[in-house]
C-alpha cells in the first residue's frame, strides 16, 4: 500500500505510532498510477517479509491478523494486503479481472475525471447491451463480462505510449485527456459509460 497505489485505487491511508495503520475506501476520483521504478530486486534471491506488530484497520474495522487465512505482511516498511475477494472487492471496492495472456488486472471502474473547478461539468451516458450468438441454430445470449472500449474515429494512436495503451487494454485505465473510455458489461451484457460533454 504505497502512496501512489492508494491514490490510483481511491483509497485513503494514515499511519501513526499510537493508532497504527488504517486504510479505507474513498469516493475520490482515482489518479493515474505512476510506478516507482527505482528499486532493483534479484528475482532469484529470497527476501523476508514480517507479520506487522502494529494494529491495522480496514474501513474502521480492526484486523485480527492471527485469524487471517492469508495474513497481512510488512516488507520494506510497506504493508501488503492479499488480493482476496474480501479485501479487493468487498472492502476496497475494486474490480478484478484475470486474462491468461495478460495476467491479473485490478482497479477502479468507470472513474472519469471531472473538469477543473469553475468549468461546467456536463456529462451524458452511453448505454447498450452486448449479445453473442455461438451457434446459428440458437438465439443470442448476453455477452456477460465483455469489455467495452470507446475510441474516437479520429483518434491519433501516436498520442499515447505503448505502456499507456497496454494499461488501457489490461486494466481499463485510459490516459488522461486521451478521449478513450472503457467499461465492462454486467452479467446481462448491459453496459453504461458516462461521457463528458463533447464526446
Amino acid at each position: 500500500m504505497t502512496w501512489k497505489y492508494t491514490q490510483a485505487l481511491s483509497l485513503r491511508t494514515n499511519w501513526d505510532e499510537q493508532n497504527g495503520f488504517f486504510v479505507k475506501r474513498s469516493d475520490d476520483y482515482a489518479k493515474d498510477l505512476v510506478q516507482d521504478m527505482g528499486s532493483k530486486n534479484d528475482l532469484k534471491a529470497s527476501y523476508n517479509a514480517m507479520i506487522p506488530d502494529h494494529s491495522i484497520k480496514v474501513n474502521n474495522k480492526l484486523i485480527d491478523n492471527s485469524k487471517e487465512e492469508y495474513p497481512l505482511l510488512v516488507f520494506r516498511d510497506v504493508t501488503y494486503f492479499p488480493l482476496t475477494w474480501r479485501f479487493a472487492v468487498t472492502e476496497f471496492g475494486l474490480e478484478t479481472r484475470w486474462d491468461y495472456k495478460r495476467g491479473l488486472g485490478f482497479g477502479k471502474v468507470d472513474k472519469i475525471k471531472l473538469p477543473a473547478a469553475g468549468k461546467i461539468a456536463t456529462t451524458g451516458k452511453l448505454k447498450g447491451t452486448i449479445t453473442l450468438q455461438s451457434d446459428k441454430s440458437v438465439g443470442t445470449s448476453p455477452d456477460k463480462d465483455a469489455q467495452v472500449f470507446l475510441i474516437p474515429v479520429d483518434f491519433n494512436k501516436d498520442s499515447t505510449t505503448e505502456r499507456e495503451a497496454d494499461s488501457h487494454v489490461f486494466s481499463g485505465t485510459a490516459p488522461e485527456g486521451s478521449g478513450l473510455f472503457h467499461t465492462w458489461a454486467n452479467e446481462n451484457g448491459y453496459y453504461e459509460v458516462e461521457l463528458p460533454a463533447g464526446h
